[in-house]
């Protein structure tokens, strides 16, 4: 059983995401010991190791009807999960850790990113989570991450 699937058990209307969801993208090389999702709820609650390692769940501020925006349904042998997609999860990182914008780098450097992932995302991924969180500094955070994007892309 995939700790994923697990998870989603757990704690249903729950999805994977932060670093978890990233590495399952491979948008981060490191491997992660804690299964981290985003509840719906208000509080933090931790599940202790379990066969399947240990589990997070962490609440964000997230506007009315778009909690699961961003977020796919994937299948681990015949069981389902909700996962973030990799802009989602590296959004939802910002919101928990409440990061401020300091360019491409804190991605490319601090977080390992490829700048080939970074480029590859579109304008409807950023779409799909423009209007998904409540607090400013997230949205300023995600407007200048497309406008950093936008303008590598442009000096390629």
């Amino acid at each position: 059983m995939h700790p994923f699937a697990v998870a989603q058990a757990l704690l249903p209307g729950s999805y994977i995401s932060f670093e978890s969801a990233l590495t399952y993208h491979r948008w981060i090389p490191e491997a992660v010991l804690v299964t981290a999702s985003v509840t719906p709820g208000r509080k933090t609650l931790e599940i202790p190791a379990t066969e399947f390692g240990p589990f997070k769940y962490h609440p964000l501020a997230i506007a009315d009807y778009r909690f699961l925006s961003g977020v796919e349904r994937v299948t681990f042998d015949k069981l389902t999960a909700f996962v973030a997609k990799p802009l989602r999860a590296l959004m939802d990182l910002v919101a928990l850790r409440k990061v401020e914008w300091s360019g491409l780098d804190w991605l490319t450097s601090g977080m390992r990113f490829d700048d080939d992932l970074l480029l590859a995302l579109t304008e409807s991924d950023f779409a799909a989570v423009k209007s998904v969180y409540k607090h400013r500094a997230v949205n300023t955070f995600l407007a200048e991450l497309e406008h950093g994007v936008v303008g590598a892309k442009r000096a390629e």
